[in-house]
């Protein structure tokens, strides 16, 4: 076998588009790579400024408000409520008197 009668006009063309392949992956990885470490640190608490900071203060303020609004319909409904300072429980509506 005479290695000289082999064609190989056919390798530039082909590594040189392997090669141009191969930058585009790596540029599309580097891309990739960058956007998710700059995502993946908005969801590690930082001290008030990620995304995971303010879902939970979000959280937070949901519950103390949650809270407040079961206080006042056991306020509502049994017409008493406890105060506090004191946990004395008293009445919202004074008893009725009759004026007759």
């Amino acid at each position: 076998m005479d290695l000289s009668t082999i064609d190989l006009s056919w390798a530039p063309p082909v590594l040189a588009l392997l090669s141009v392949l191969g930058i585009v992956a790596g540029m599309i990885r580097w891309l990739v790579k960058h956007y998710l470490d700059e995502m993946k640190a908005e969801f590690k608490p930082n001290g008030g400024g990620s995304l995971k900071d303010q879902v939970n203060r979000l959280e937070k303020a949901h519950e103390d408000l949650d809270s407040k609004v079961d206080r006042i319909m056991e306020i509502l409904i049994t017409g008493r409520f406890k105060t506090p300072r004191t946990d004395q429980i008293e009445k919202i509506v004074a008893p009725e008197e009759d004026s007759k």
